[in-house]
């Protein structure tokens, strides 16, 4: 069986850690590339294959909406969910309204 795999974009090694652990628990069979920074992001969105990307919608670099608009542009195929404690449910319904797959609180 092939593995999903999921890009996380999240600067925050702690974030990162507890994303990966609740896949873990739930049972979600896959690997998680995860990246930091806007280069980092559209150089891998350019060169790998995803199933999935898991986005915080508050980094320190750029915000995620900037990294939803890349993804629409880059790979428009790929689902996109915003993870993130500080994304409010108005802001989170925006980003439904501006291409988000979903939101995770």
């Amino acid at each position: 069986m092939i593995k999903l795999r999921f890009l996380l974009l999240e600067d925050n090694p702690v974030n990162a850690k507890a994303i990966q652990a609740i896949l873990l628990n739930g049972n979600i069979d896959c690997e998680v590339l995860r990246v930091e920074t806007r280069s980092s992001f559209v150089a891998t969105l350019e060169t790998h294959e995803f199933d999935l990307i898991l986005a915080n919608y508050t980094l320190r670099e750029f915000d995620g909406i900037s990294a939803l608009e890349i993804a629409w542009y880059l790979r428009p195929d790929i689902s996109f969910i915003f993870v993130s404690g500080n994304l409010g449910e108005e802001l989170a319904i925006k980003t439904l309204k501006r291409g988000a797959t979903d939101y995770v609180l």
